[in-house]
């Protein structure tokens, strides 16, 4: 599986769970079971959901901060390629960014 497909892989599971999650729910409702053994799924299901929910959060925090630390790098790199720049300048070699002009 390639990275680009992850994400979408990831949705896929995310539906199938939760269409699992309302079957069960479905058939929680439906009447064919003993009192006790419903209220059980019920209580379960609800701490599925609840984790499941904590879990995306969780990854959607991730995601956000590794955006921010690419930025940041992406920025450093920029910061030092200028500093490397201009350092060449002060010991006479021609720099990267006059290399890419010819």
């Amino acid at each position: 599986m390639y990275r680009d497909d992850l994400p979408r892989w990831r949705e896929e599971v995310e539906d199938e769970i939760e269409n699992i999650l309302n079957l069960v729910v479905l058939t929680e409702r439906s009447g064919n079971m003993k009192k006790e053994l419903k209220q059980t799924i019920y209580e379960t299901v609800g701490t599925l959901r609840n984790l499941f929910v904590q879990l995306k959060n969780k990854r959607d925090q991730k995601t956000s901060k590794i955006s921010v630390l690419v930025a940041e790098v992406d920025k450093l790199k920029t910061d030092l390629q200028v500093l490397t720049d201009q350092a060449r300048k002060v010991q006479g070699e021609p720099s990267v960014t006059q290399d890419r002009n010819y």
